[in-house]
């Protein structure tokens, strides 16, 4: 079983990974082994993003990055803003596969879980459930 995001929706797939009341053991084991794996590809997509943004923007001798006044990193002269943007916004839109291997079992119970919990979502944590769970329910036809 895949699941298929994109690195923007990692996040608030976290989010309700993270303060979802479950209280089925095996819903909850399964809730660990996604949040598990959503974790590890939020870490390398903001590894990524930090990549980007040391290509362009300036760094202390110790090859920190600088930020500016207002709280941003400072750009190097030569940066080209838009191209950052772009970059940036085009690895929030990469692709995200996360694989459930052998532990699809567990995923199945969690998301089945899902589909009929009762808890209040916001409209971003709700778009990525719907997303997810589309994928579910046509895995499992």
């Amino acid at each position: 079983m895949e699941l298929h995001l994109q690195n923007k929706d990692l996040k608030a797939l976290i989010n309700v990974l993270e303060t979802i009341t479950v209280r089925n053991m095996p819903a909850n084991r399964g809730r660990a082994k996604l949040l598990m794996h959503a974790t590890k590809k939020f870490n390398e997509y903001g590894q990524d993003e930090l990549d980007i943004i040391k290509e362009f923007a300036e760094t202390d001798a110790d090859g920190e990055l600088l930020v500016n006044a207002s709280g941003q990193f400072a750009l190097k002269t030569d940066a080209d803003m838009t191209l950052v943007n772009t970059l940036v916004t085009e690895l929030s839109t990469e692709k995200v596969v996360l694989s459930a291997g052998e532990y699809k079992k567990r995923y199945e119970d969690f998301l089945t879980y899902l589909s009929s919990c009762e808890d209040n979502f916001d409209a971003e944590a709700v778009m990525v459930i719907d997303t997810i769970l589309d994928q579910f329910e046509g895995a499992s036809k």
